[in-house]
């Protein structure tokens, strides 16, 4: 999905000293639900909205929706405010993948974006319109924490931006939450292992078929996913190719190993299912939980094929994407592994492809 980021928007004016004589430092707790507990520095002059006034419900011990909202006094017939809104988490995502799949859903102009995924948090910085077309500018922080995609928000409108920038930056920064909690996944990973020789785990999502071996020196896997109307969108095609049996240490026999042959076959496929492969969109590095002397993934855009009994200067968009890796275990060289997906296009279905490149991520970083 191709947007115009800039850089998040720094503090102009307004010094730190400044802004802690004019705000208070808020402590909220939450007895029932004590990881909600935070700390966040807000204008003096904000008052906390009452629960009763909060659009929210529960869910396994959990609160979605409205959690927390403070707002400041009326000012040129409207108010800034800060709230803190929990989401529900189905599928592994990248912290900033999530924000530009609210941003494309909810028409946000998304203007900067900042993401950590080892933490899963984000920082953005977008614009959007009020059910009752008023514009507002937001600034917020996401964190995941397990099944929940947290955001905290501090938002202005228009008319009160340029006095409010530097307040919005510096209370939005100071946000923390006071119960520290270790990040995962919002889905539990399953793993395959074969004796001792080749293990990874995957979302539990994905559906793992053992193709039949090849050769003592061969493994082929293929992984699948599926929305929630049981359509797969997105599968993967796992091989490890050694140079020596798997199974049998006792055995010296040498096996024949040819990256490239298994790569044009892979790209084969595609071209048997009437896809054009277009050249790289992007390369990634990856990290393997072992040294290697070779870790490389590209990303091809896949569109259909026109027919050749046809001249035309128009192309099909790009539906599909198809992403590589080739992996050479360090030293001895005698493990390889090639793993292939095929996924929607982030520009045709951002959710999915997001879901999709997460646990694509998952299984490459933790294969062992």
């Amino acid at each position: 999905m191709a947007l115009d980021l800039k850089p998040l928007p720094d503090v102009e004016k307004m010094e730190i000293t400044t802004f802690v004589e004019q705000s208070r430092e808020i402590v909220q707790t939450y007895d029932e639900y004590p990881s909600l507990n935070f700390k966040v520095q807000l204008p003096k002059d904000f008052s906390v909205a009452g629960q009763e006034t909060l659009i929210s419900s529960q869910k396994n011990g959990a609160t979605f929706g409205e959690v927390y909202k403070a707002v400041g006094p009326a000012a040129k017939e409207t108010r800034t405010y800060f709230e803190i809104i929990n989401h529900e988490l189905s599928r592994a995502i990248a912290p900033g993948d999530w924000m530009r799949v609210q941003a494309l859903k909810n028409n946000y102009t998304l203007r900067g974006l900042e993401s950590d995924d080892e933490k899963g948090t984000f920082e953005s910085f977008y614009v959007r319109l009020t059910p009752l077309g008023e514009t507002e500018i937001v600034r917020a922080r996401g964190f995941i924490f397990g099944q929940e995609m947290r955001v905290v928000e501090y938002v202005v409108p228009m008319p009160l931006w340029e006095e409010n920038r530097d307040v919005q930056i510096f209370a939005i920064k100071s946000f923390e939450w006071v119960e520290k909690k270790e990040t995962v996944i919002p889905e539990k990973l399953s793993e395959f292992s074969f004796l001792s020789s080749f293990a990874f785990s995957y979302p539990q999502s994905w559906t793992l078929t053992r193709n039949q071996a090849q050769s003592m020196a061969r493994i082929d896997l293929s992984l699948k996913t599926a929305n929630e109307h049981n359509q797969v969108f997105a599968a993967m095609d796992v091989a490890l190719i050694s140079t020596r049996s798997l199974s049998d240490r006792s055995n010296l026999t040498l096996y024949d190993v040819d990256l490239p042959t298994e790569i044009m076959a892979r790209k084969q496929v595609i071209l048997d299912r009437g896809y054009q492969v277009d050249p790289v969109l992007e390369r990634h590095k990856f990290k393997p939980a072992f040294e290697t002397d070779l870790a490389i993934t590209e990303v091809y855009p896949l569109r259909r094929r026109q027919d050749e009994n046809y001249l035309t200067d128009r192309k099909d968009p790009v539906t599909h994407e198809l992403w590589i890796t080739v992996i050479k275990e360090a030293g001895r060289r005698e493990k390889n592994y090639v793993v292939s997906m095929i996924a929607p296009s982030r520009e045709q279905d951002l959710y999915h492809w997001a879901v999709a490149a997460k646990a694509y991520e998952i299984m490459i970083e933790s294969i062992r």
